[in-house]
């Protein structure tokens, strides 16, 4: 399954991925500095969003598989006596020289260039000399009569043309970054974008990753990217979309491609008429308002739900929306009416499973709708959303809003908002390069509705040197290294505005323009050193509670009234004085350092100010600023006790002060414990503000700077516009699909998310004397309820136990039925004693007594048919044998489990069930899916004699190695590799009998077919006429399977999705999905003919398992074959090769695979000339694959340190009569292959000096899979009626009298009986198990 993206930015343009198996968001294209994001739109795979430039930019996202296109363009020529064949022999009703495949485009190989610059090429082109799985005559020629016949790779008699196909390979070189999309295409005028959105990846009948791109200029008219898909990530042009004069300003795509959007005058409009034949639609449809003066601001659009803000951030949702329908039912489209619900909102994003996410319109907070299903879209509450970012991840750099990262809150409630547009953060501050320009200063209102001056400010990049500008320059950095907190896990310093609160704003802008022209100087940091008393009239301190003023000696925070300048901060110490001993160190011009020690010799830092963002502030303070702002990590707050620090007091930045150059005052109130706040450590890079020339100490413990008038000021100080980085301003959920969000730890609640952190990991702290009791307590116990007791006899003496139940039991024979019987269950309580179970049955009133030893059971399984959903199988040997297991149906499936679960535990040790599967053994899945393995004993064995114990897990296909590293696929392509561990599945996590086991979660695809047959007058019906099919059944159309009464694999697993119509059925279907014939025998086609009598279509709901077991994912690089090297190692460090076949048929090799590391690193491309669909490697690391088209290659040169081999070569000649291979299986000396109808092949006379073997020999047919192993053993999974025997579907062969003589074996022996899918003996040694 592809990685599930939640997309967020902020206010500065960065752009964050949230992953739902992670915890913490990281940023994405943060190496792009210049290129900043406004909004975002997503899917799996990417992602497109509006830059700062107002350009639409796309973000493909780094995966194993490159994407890579192959051009291909084809040379002509015709045959003449005269010169043979040649292009100028060619007529003029011919098609040109060079063109594409079917001849009707000319088009040359210099005119095929590179789609931008985004793409480049891997090599020069050359000719493909493979014709159909064969290979051609010399230079790739394809013959026949004329243009366009039948066409041969050899020339004949009558062979008058021929044409070759040249390929080239490009590839897209611009993933994990943002690429600008070129808009030549588009008028000038409207070349700028304010909306995009993306969807439409689940509208059927469209390439591979097709997207739907909608964008919205700045002119309000729509353009769409067209032909966006899995080979052109960028599309290939714009398309203008008209909206009858009408204005958007906001758009929204589903996944099913269904499209709404919002005209400036606030009226919804949604798409009409999208469907697979017309993906953009044909007409807009206007949606009545809610309300008469109720306006929309934005639409979110799901699969079967949309969201809307209006103007003033209410919230309303559609009743009636269902896209799966839309496409046929107007109404779908529309919906029905509109529920307003409760919250408001600033901004809004769905997922494509209708989850809902949304940003506060106060508080900007994240927030996720709680309760969302399918039987209620509405979902529940608001629940606030606690996002994190990997500290671990994160790099400073030298730019405006360094932030550090707080790793629990998100940014506070209380800041103050400037009144900007929706999508712009209230509040952001103008950039300003000086002083004078004091127009630019903003004014705004607290929440007391104080006028209010913002000044932005930043904190830059720690430094680890003390460095000091001089007055020319605007930045001045300190160094704090000698400065220590409580905590000193603080990563790094972020950013806020400086908020000026008084009522004489323009006295301020007045004096700060009077002193950019050197006219009033400001002292910031004055410490006076001497002992005079200050006058109290100029005191403006708070004291420790922060509210009431006082006057307490200190070095006052000034007004600005005196003798022409402002003063800005003091250093004290914690109760209020100044420290009597402080040190300074005095460096060069442009260095200086300060150090301040408290009177218990450490270091604090401390301010002056109350907090800014209080609400219960009182009006009449005085002018204070507030700047820097930093986190602090909610797991490691301060403690209470220590640096003699009182958490309900406010805390201080002290002032910094240097010689000779700029300086300015760190000033920031912190008030309650939750809002506490430190710097670290480091060093901060500190705005300038003014010079100062002299350094005076009049008093031992005080430091008096002087600022002077006659230093020129240049600039005072650059100001650049700062927002917390944790502003969130847009999402997009459209690339996460979150099934269960009680498992995505991100959308757990703050209670949640710490209750879930390991006890383990926490220290608790007892006293002793606490300690003391509490052994003496439980010592009393043990005394007074267990050793009084330990030497009287006990009453009972139990040497077993038993566990007894009614069930049915299936009697084989003429008569065959079901049999009520009472089971029991008897074993040992010791560990290694045997048990047997006992059927109880009354036939005909006389009892009989079946016992069955559980030393001779060789299996256990459930049934795979889903009817049979409580009736499990017990394999013993003679059974197995018979082929008639005892089959065992209890009153329901929850009672099966328990069963099996108890069997299996009793058989644990036997079957070495709480163990680590060893390296050797035979891995096979069943039909359900369920895991089986046979691990080899010391004695020998016969085939129906091994033991088969059940693993934790789902998957459908499973390969190992003779290392023991074994690698698995889930039913939707999932690779999995084995941890090492045992149990799950049936046993819970935490149980003896479970250990290194993972959550696993898989999905199934189900399919039914509907059939219709037609009547003269009638047409084509399904009412009660058909008598050759049913109206619904599978493929064959021999099974009834209407949707109503097709059931769950088991009940553990949940419906994913409603039916839907296939509209990617093999073989094509026309607009509504139908495929005709002329009966149910004859193929089908996609339109209708004259001689066309019945048609079906089919339909599809996929479901959703989790389960447990030893499993782990290895990444969202989805697999259709894996295979492993079936060559020992040499040692445990030694690299294992492992190759594999993409979903697109790429084929991949996995790096840094080892026995300790058996999941690797990465994976790396193994080119090709065509898609794969199998790949195998065989003794002495050779490597076959099979094409899609038949063809089977051979690749040299594989080894442990060249894992990817030299060259392919394709092997000659294929299989008679047309058969076209699909699977490869190669053991140590043999190669054994699979075809679409089910027939198995042998590769003969492959010998070391000519490894890719002389010719295919059929040996039999209905053969579902093979696989061979490291002694060329093979084992076969095959279908129903195999050979002579009447047995069912799945039955499991192992191929004997296979010698050096007769390679291929002489026949074959069965293993064990019905229900199984897969088996993978390539790490079996025949030397454990000799009868194999």
């Amino acid at each position: 399954m592809a990685k599930q993206r939640f997309w967020i930015v902020n206010s500065s343009g960065n752009v964050f991925t949230l992953c739902t198996e992670n915890r913490y968001f990281k940023e994405v294209g943060k190496d792009q500095g210049g290129i900043k994001i406004k909004r975002v739109s997503a899917c799996e795979s990417c992602a497109w969003g509006i830059g700062h430039d107002q350009q639409v930019y796309t973000y493909i996202c780094t995966t194993d598989v490159p994407i890579r296109v192959v051009e291909t363009i084809y040379e002509n020529q015709r045959w003449a006596p005269w010169s043979g064949f040649s292009n100028k022999n060619l007529l003029r009703t011919d098609r040109s020289n060079w063109s594409n495949e079917s001849g009707d485009q000319s088009r040359t190989r210099e005119e095929l260039t590179l789609p931008s610059e985004y793409w480049e090429w891997e090599e020069d082109w050359f000719i493909d000399e493979n014709f159909k799985g064969e290979v051609t005559d010399r230079g790739g020629w394809q013959y026949a009569t004329d243009f366009p016949r039948q066409y041969s790779p050899e020339p004949k008699t009558l062979s008058m043309v021929r044409k070759r196909k040249w390929l080239r390979f490009r590839k897209y070189v611009a993933t994990g970054k943002w690429a600008k999309i070129n808009v030549e295409d588009i008028e000038v005028e409207d070349n700028s974008f304010i909306d995009i959105a993306v969807g439409g990846f689940n509208l059927p009948g469209q390439p591979p990753g097709f997207l739907s791109v909608w964008t919205i200029t700045i002119n309000g008219k729509v353009y769409v990217r067209k032909n966006v898909c899995i080979n052109c990530p960028e599309g290939d042009s714009w398309e203008h979309i008209p909206t009858d004069t009408l204005g958007l300003v906001n758009i929204s795509v589903g996944p099913t491609g269904l499209v709404w959007a919002v005209t400036w005058d606030g009226l919804v409009l949604v798409r009409l008429g999208i469907n697979r034949d017309n993906v953009y639609g044909a007409t807009w449809c206007e949606i009545p308002y809610p309300k008469e003066n109720t306006r929309m601001m934005q639409i979110a659009l799901g699969t079967n739900s949309l969201w809307a803000l209006s103007r003033e951030g209410k919230v309303w949702f559609r009743k009636g929306i269902d896209g799966d329908q839309a496409w046929f039912n107007k109404q779908s489209a529309i919906g029905t009416s509109w529920v307003e619900m409760v919250g408001e909102f600033c901004h809004i994003s769905l997922t494509p499973n209708d989850q809902v996410f949304a940003i506060g319109l106060n508080d900007r907070k994240p927030y996720f709708r709680t309760g969302v299903n399918a039987s209620d879209l509405g979902g529940k509450t608001w629940q606030p959303l606690f996002l994190q970012e990997d500290i671990n991840r994160l790099k400073h750099a030298s730019s405006s809003c360094s932030q550090s990262l707080d790793e629990t809150d998100d940014v506070s409630s209380e800041y103050t908002y400037l009144g900007t547009p929706r999508g712009t953060p209230r509040g952001t501050p103008i950039s300003m390069t000086s002083i004078p320009e004091h127009d630019n200063f903003r004014k705004t209102y607290t929440s007391d509705k104080t006028e209010c001056l913002s000044i932005p400010m930043c904190a830059m990049v720690p430094t680890t040197n003390t460095i000091f500008t001089n007055s020319e320059k605007s930045n001045c950095d300190i160094n704090l290294d000698n400065v220590s907190h409580v905590n000193q896990n603080i990563n790094s310093t972020l950013c806020d505005d400086i908020f000026i609160k008084g009522s004489n704003l323009s006295n301020i802008s007045n004096e700060m323009e009077n002193i950019s022209n050197g006219n009033t100087p400001i002292s910031t940091g004055t410490i006076s050193n001497n002992n005079e008393n200050v006058n109290s009239s100029d005191v403006n301190t708070l004291s420790s509670d922060g509210n009431t003023p006082t006057s307490n000696g200190n070095t006052p925070i000034s007004n600005g009234n005196n003798s022409g300048s402002i003063e800005i901060g003091t250093i004290s110490n914690d109760n209020g004085n100044i420290p009597e001993k402080s040190a300074m160190t005095a460096c060069d011009n442009n260095e200086s350092e300060i150090k301040q020690i408290n009177n218990n010799g450490k270091n604090i830092i401390k301010t002056n100010s109350d907090d800014p963002f209080s609400d219960d502030r009182n009006d009449t303070e005085s002018d204070e600023i507030m700047n820097f702002v930093t986190d602090i990590d909610e797991d490691d707050e301060p403690s209470i006790e220590s640096d003699n620090v009182n958490v309900q007091s406010n805390f201080h930045v002290c002032d910094a002060v240097c010689d000779d150059t700029s300086i300015m005052s760190v000033d920031k109130t912190y008030g309650t414990e939750e809002e506490l706040n430190v710097f670290p450590k480091e060093s901060i890079n500190m705005l300038s503000m003014v010079p100062c020339k002299t350094i005076s100490h009049s008093a031992p413990g005080s430091i008096s700077v002087t600022p002077t008038s006659e230093i020129e000021v240049t600039e005072m100080f650059t100001l650049t516009p700062a927002m917390p980085r944790h502003f969130w301003v847009w999402f997009s959920g459209m690339g996460c699909y979150i099934e269960d969000p009680s498992s995505v730890k991100w959308l757990q609640t703050r209670r949640d998310s710490e209750s879930s952190i390991d006890s383990s990991n926490i220290k608790q702290i007892i006293s002793p004397n606490l300690r003391a009791v509490l052994l003496n307590k439980l010592c009393h116990r043990n005394i007074v309820e267990v050793q009084q007791f330990q030497y009287i006899e006990q009453a009972v003496d139990k040497t077993s136990w038993m566990k007894k139940s009614s069930m049915k039991w299936y009697r084989y024979g003429y008569r065959a039925n079901w049999e009520d019987v009472t089971v029991e269950l008897e074993q040992g309580l010791q560990e290694g004693t045997g048990g047997a179970i006992t059927i109880h049955y009354c036939p005909r009133g006389k009892p009989v007594i079946m016992q069955i030893n559980l030393s001779d059971i060789v299996c256990i399984k459930k049934i795979a048919d889903p009817n049979l959903q409580p009736v499990f199988k017990i394999h013993t040997a003679d059974k197995t044998n018979k082929v008639q297991p005892y089959l065992m149906m209890t009153s329901s499936e929850a009672e099966t489990d328990e069963w099996l679960s108890t069997l299996l535990s009793a058989n644990a040790k036997e079957w070495k069930l709480k163990q680590s599967v060893k390296p050797g053994s035979i891995w096979s899945t069943t039909l359900r899916g369920d895991v089986y393995v046979h691990q080899p004993n010391s004695s020998n064995v016969k085939f129906y004699e091994m033991y088969w114990g059940q693993l934790g897990g789902h998957l459908k296909k499973i390969e190992t190695s003779s290392a023991g590293v074994t690698w698995a696929l889930g039913y939707d392509y999932t690779p999995w590799v084995y941890t090492g561990g045992f149990g799950g599945g049936l046993f819970r996590a935490t149980s003896a009998m479970s250990k290194d086991c993972h959550q696993q979660t898989d999905t199934r695809t189900i399919y039914t077919y509907e059939n219709q047959k037609w009547y003269p007058v009638i047409g084509y019906t399904n009412k009660g006429f058909l008598t050759d099919c049913y109206d619904w059944s599978d493929s064959t159309g021999r099974q009834d399977r209407s949707k109503e009464t097709i059931k769950l694999p088991s009940s553990h697993w949940q419906w994913s999705c409603e039916w839907c119509i296939d509209f990617d059925a093999p073989g094509k279907v026309d607009q509504e999905g139908w495929q005709y014939s002329g009966n149910f025998n004859k193929p089908f086609h996609p339109q209708p003919g004259i001689r066309d009598r019945v048609r079906r279509r089919r339909w599809y709901r996929k479901c959703r398992l989790s389960t447990v077991g030893p499993w782990y994912n290895t990444g969202p690089t989805t697999l259709r074959d894996i295979s492993l090297q079936i060559d020992p190692i040499t040692s445990i460090t030694q690299q294992i090769v492992l190759w594999g076949v993409g979903i697109n048929g790429n084929v991949l090799c996995r790096v840094g695979i080892t026995m300790k590391n058996p999941q690797g690193e990465s994976w790396i491309n193994i080119a090709t000339d065509l898609p794969f669909t199998s790949v195998s490697l065989g003794g002495n690391y050779r490597a076959w694959g099979v094409a899609k088209d038949g063809s089977v290659w051979y690749r040299p040169g594989v080894s442990s340190k060249c894992l990817t081999g030299t060259r392919w070569l394709q092997v000659i000649p294929p299989p008679p009569a047309d058969a076209i291979l699909t699977y490869v299986s190669a053991g140590q000396t043999t190669v054994w292959a699979l075809d679409t109808k089910g027939n198995l092949w042998f590769r003969e006379d492959i010998t070391p000096t000519f490894p890719e073997g002389t010719r295919w020999v059929y040996i039999c047919n209905k053969v579902y899979h093979v696989s061979v192993g490291t002694n060329d053993q093979v084992m076969i999974i095959t279908g129903s009626n195999f050979g002579k025997n009447k047995h069912g579907n799945g039955m499991m062969y192992n191929r004997i009298g296979i010698t050096s003589d007769t390679p291929s074996g002489t026949g074959w022996q069965m293993v064990i009986g019905d229900g199984w899918q897969y088996v993978s003996c390539r790490g079996f040694n025949n030397h454990t198990d000799d009868k194999l």
